[in-house]
């Protein structure tokens, strides 16, 4: 046999492989995501802040947090595995004029964080 009668099935197979790869599809849901609304409103503004965490046994704590150079509001709520994916609304009253970041953090109980930031304009 020659080589190039061994090498059309290995790259038959090598591509087939690859397109499986490329294709594959991951029903995996992200670990994190936030919806933060409205992303531009009036003075004072009432934020909601919504957050999607993978239900899994290392989570333990959400930590929500808006800030910008004059202000700070923190929320800190427990999560495990038995906690709901979409987590209720949380809202945040008041929010003087300003641009803030709203970061959600997923903190882990090995010490890792899993974190997303959203900014809002309050005017």
């Amino acid at each position: 046999m020659s080589c190039s009668s061994l090498l059309i099935p290995v790259l038959i197979t090598l591509t087939t492989l690859l397109l499986g790869l490329a294709f594959k599809r991951t029903d995996a849901p992200p670990a994190l995501t936030v919806d933060v609304r409205p992303h531009v409103c009036g003075a004072p503004c009432t934020l909601r802040v919504q957050a999607r965490v993978d239900p899994r046994p290392e989570n333990r704590l959400l930590e929500i947090l808006v800030e910008s150079d004059h202000y700070v509001s923190l929320s800190m709520h427990d999560v495990d595995e038995t906690s709901p994916r979409t987590l209720p609304f949380f809202w945040f009253r008041d929010v003087p004029e300003g641009v803030y970041d709203v970061t959600v953090i997923v903190h882990r109980a090995d010490g890792s964080t899993v974190q997303q930031t959203q900014r809002v304009e309050v005017r």
